[in-house]
């Protein structure tokens, strides 16, 4: 009702829902989101606590059978990051009284998202996973494991996975260099140039430190490039701090 009203006093908002625009701005309920996709979307939650502070297991469509895939559509339609906006707390959702497999559903993305929004200890695919796009990825995750390194490959949630993370070897499961390789995700991408510096600069603002092999500079003169990406993972062992300390083998 808000962007409605903006929109009828102040004529130069209608540039934003142009449908000629490649991405126009839209407002859509739950129901109504289908195959969109944007490079971000805002996702608000609608639903708190009445005056009382009473908080009811009612979640409109949420709630129905089906439910489930509804939000599952909602929360996958951003290219680069869904940004959650709410009133209420993962707590404030009473699984034990509903049998919604939507609104559990909503429970654990919401909490999901307040752990790992401003992580970069982001989970990989499977706890052992060694996940390759191609036989250059193979090559460069096995030349790092050789040189005693343990990395994760697809690190990540959905179709925005890392293609390699290098893990601390002080501190189990916490990473600290991202390895982007010009494989399948590069190559696969819309636009790719375009694409791939939106991709680095969102991985950058969630605080990732990046490394990017390129395939031909591998294939030409491996020893080189070899050296210097083990050079870029010790650099990045010995620059990591964990709540602004610096972890050595001494601490």
């Amino acid at each position: 009702i808000a962007i409605r009203h903006k929109r009828l006093v102040d004529p130069s908002y209608e540039e934003f829902f142009k449908e000629d625009k490649p991405e126009a701005f839209f407002v859509k309920n739950l129901e109504n989101v289908q195959g969109d996709e944007r490079d971000t979307i805002i996702f608000s939650i609608g639903y708190g606590k009445d005056s009382n502070g009473v908080m009811y297991m009612n979640f409109g469509p949420l709630s129905r059978s089906g439910g489930y895939r509804r939000l599952n559509v909602a929360i996958t339609r951003a290219k680069f990051n869904l940004k959650l906006v709410g009133s209420i707390l993962p707590e404030d959702i009473n699984v034990e009284k509903t049998n919604s497999q939507g609104v559990k559903m909503l429970k654990n993305y919401i909490e999901f998202a307040m752990k790992e929004s401003n992580s970069t200890n982001i989970k990989p695919a499977s706890k052992n996973a060694k996940v390759t796009d191609s036989p250059f990825e193979q090559a460069v995750y096995d030349f790092l494991t050789k040189n005693g390194h343990s990395v994760k490959t697809k690190v990540g949630c959905s179709g925005y996975r890392i293609d390699m993370a290098v893990e601390h070897p002080l501190l189990g499961g916490v990473f600290v260099l991202c390895i982007e390789c010009d494989g399948y995700i590069y190559h696969s991408a819309r636009t790719a140039r375009e694409r791939d510096r939106l991709r680095q600069s969102v991985l950058e603002d969630m605080g990732w430190t990046i490394y990017r092999v390129w395939s031909t500079d591998w294939i030409k003169d491996t020893k080189t490039e070899g050296d210097k990406l083990l050079k870029a993972v010790e650099e990045a062992i010995a620059n990591f701090k964990a709540d602004g300390v610096r972890i050595t083998e001494k601490n």
